[in-house]
């Protein structure tokens, strides 16, 4: 077969294999539930002062499918601890991705959603020495609880955080 031959029997071939594959742009996007915008509620800045320390969360969205956190333990003006938090929703799953200071060697812990209503998340990372479960209930526009909770040395612990909002909504 001479070389032309060949060219004009590929060609046909390879038209044929570029216009039956669209490309991941062309298609359909997919109907992914929204699981942040059931949570806006969570955005803000969060004071919870029930100790003698304080603790603080603060939440802004960066997009349609993260929300970005960071939480300051406090002891007067010492920050004793500090977190990055990212809600990221990949695909039809929602994961609470912190990252502590001074633990995980500064690697992020990855929580999967495991329950959520309008006003309810729960996530949950077995595998997490502790916690291995994390949640954030809202109680009303201006005021949440936190909770961590899982085993410990064999023991179950679990911690509330509540929380009121440090500019409360208005209508």
């Amino acid at each position: 077969m001479k070389p032309s031959s060949i060219y004009l029997f590929l060609l046909p071939l390879f038209a044929l294999a570029c216009s039956s594959n669209p490309s991941i742009t062309e298609q359909e996007p997919q109907d992914i539930e929204q699981h942040l915008a059931d949570v806006n509620w969570l955005i803000g800045d969060w004071e919870n002062h029930t100790t003698s320390r304080g603790l603080n969360e603060s939440w802004s969205r960066l997009n349609d499918t993260v929300f970005l956190g960071t939480g300051t333990f406090m002891d007067g003006e010492d920050t004793l601890s500090s977190e990055r938090i990212q809600l990221e929703q990949l695909g039809a799953d929602l994961f609470y991705v912190p990252i502590v200071s001074n633990q995980n060697q500064g690697m992020p812990v990855r929580f999967k959603m495991k329950e959520k209503s309008d006003k309810h998340l729960l996530f949950e990372n077995l595998n997490h020495d502790f916690p291995q479960h994390i949640g954030y209930r809202l109680i009303n526009p201006d005021s949440m609880v936190a909770k961590i909770s899982g085993k410990m040395d064999g023991k179950y612990h679990e911690q509330d955080f509540p929380f009121k909002r440090m500019q409360p909504m208005t209508n």
